[in-house]
């Protein structure tokens, strides 16, 4: 992680600071649980429709996915590509990088 700079305003961006660092480290568990609280206060604050609870629900998949759990994974993936379609539209430029990234999966 080297340059890596991460400035947080709120126990979201805390959560997910947390996650990526976690995550890397291989902790797949612990950064679970601040996703999860992190959706949690996304759902709270901005509502289902919001960019930054997909972007959070996209981490979680992202997570669960270097976790070795791919099933779960493409499971979660899948849901949020269609509530991303359905919320966005299919030309979002988000559910267009989600597509490429999942496509091998």
């Amino acid at each position: 992680m080297d340059g890596f700079v991460f400035i947080s305003h709120s126990s979201a961006d805390k959560s997910l600071a947390e996650m990526i660092c976690r995550s890397m480290l291989g902790e797949y568990g612990k950064a679970e649980e601040h996703l999860e609280a992190a959706l949690e206060i996304n759902l709270l604050r901005n509502g289902r429709k919001s960019l930054q609870t997909m972007r959070t629900r996209e981490a979680i998949a992202d997570n669960t996915l270097r976790g070795g759990n791919v099933p779960l994974a493409k499971k979660q993936y899948a849901q949020l590509e269609m509530d991303m379609e359905t919320d966005f539209g299919e030309n979002s430029p988000r559910l267009l990088a989600l597509r490429k990234k999942t496509a091998a999966l």
